[in-house]
């Protein structure tokens, strides 16, 4: 004879197994889906960060084209007064020839009249 307590008792564990199995299937299913939703923000974060850095190359090399041109459309303060001092000692010295040179015509006149 079958003892239906034996029987119950049984049933009880495979029903608690069966359980289990159960609740770890799903622990399972909803682990996969937040990994799986884990991976897809990680690869927009990627794809984000890439287009990012993208973008700062062509930043960077826009500031780096700007820059060559920089001495080649600006002059700094600084250098264009030394220039400036420059081309005016030159005409100063340009001034002086030009005067010796008036100074000795009036000399040479003298003295062919004397």
């Amino acid at each position: 004879m079958i003892e239906w307590q034996a029987i119950g008792v049984v049933a009880a564990i495979v029903s608690a197994i069966a359980g289990a199995l159960a609740w770890a299937a799903r622990t399972m299913l909803a682990t996969a889906r937040l990994v799986a939703d884990i991976e897809r923000r990680i690869e927009a974060a990627e794809t984000s960060l890439r287009e990012e850095v993208h973008r700062w190359r062509q930043i960077e090399a826009q500031i780096n084209r700007m820059m060559a041109d920089l001495p080649r459309d600006f002059v700094l303060r600084s250098d264009h007064v030394r220039d400036i001092a420059v081309v005016v000692a030159r005409i100063d010295g340009l001034g002086e020839k030009i005067d010796r040179l008036i100074d000795r015509l009036i000399e040479v006149r003298r003295d062919d009249r004397s």
